[in-house]
């Protein structure tokens, strides 16, 4: 399986040791932006099969029926941009497994929490693209103003319980002390990288060691504070391992 674009992140360096341990996805290659099993691909398509997969399927109906609902709208948004991912940048990252794309883009996205009735402009938007405007040379994904709207979804628990995990793990003394942290320029790019290179936008749950996993980081020797942390990082509690985890893909 090659990875694709990486379209989505909440979006840490330091930490990057011990968040790879910490997340646990299958096949996720650590929070790379391609996707999972489900039957996103020809739902969105609008085939007479259903999806087979789970977060990733759903976007068509039986029979060829397609889903108008923002949840719908915006699973044919993700299936889109995974497709146009295999036309625009199949030279730089080879074939790309669209219905895994699809899942885990779906979980990053949000999919499931959409609300809004603008997703029908933003997917028109995205289809009108041309590969160069859509993604960027520079910056990757670059969508149109028409996504801003439907597209900024909140968080899911879990990926926010991911990212702060990795607000403790670069900035221990604070955060363990329940101070609220200084967002120095080191610090944000401890944590931007972090929660990038665990996959936070791929996660779905948590263990029921997480808050023992917090716990035990606050009392591991500190890898360093303010975004400080050597790559070497600290050890990992047995209580982390596993403790986050994305889509079965």
């Amino acid at each position: 399986m090659n990875s694709s674009t990486p379209f989505r992140r909440i979006s840490p360096h330091g930490a990057a040791a011990v968040l790879i341990v910490v997340f646990a996805c299958a096949a996720c290659g650590g929070g790379s932006g391609n996707g999972s099993s489900g039957g996103a691909g020809s739902g969105a398509a609008g085939s007479s099969t259903a999806g087979t997969g789970g977060a990733g399927s759903g976007t068509a109906g039986i029979g060829g029926a397609t889903d108008n609902t923002p949840v719908g709208l915006c699973k044919q948004l993700i299936t889109t941009l995974c497709m146009r991912s295999n036309e625009c940048k199949a030279s730089d990252a080879g074939v790309v497994d669209v219905a895994q794309c699809s899942t885990l883009q779906d979980v990053a996205f949000g999919c499931d929490r959409a609300t809004s009735t603008a997703f029908a402009s933003c997917l028109s938007d995205v289809k009108n693209l041309s590969c160069a405007d859509l993604f960027s040379a520079t910056n990757g994904l670059a969508l149109p103003g028409s996504c801003d709207v439907p597209t900024n979804i909140a968080p899911s628990d879990a990926q926010t319980k991911c990212a702060t995990l990795v607000e403790v793990i670069c900035d221990p003394t604070d955060l363990c002390s329940n101070v609220v942290p200084t967002q120095t320029q080191s610090l944000m790019t401890c944590e931007a990288d972090g929660i990038q290179q665990i996959g936070c936008d791929f996660a779905v749950s948590v263990s029921a060691t997480y808050n023992q996993c917090l716990s035990a980081l606050c009392s591991t020797p500190d890898a360093g504070t303010d975004g400080a942390a050597s790559d070497a990082g600290p050890s990992v509690p047995a209580s982390c391992n596993g403790v986050i985890s994305g889509p079965t893909i």
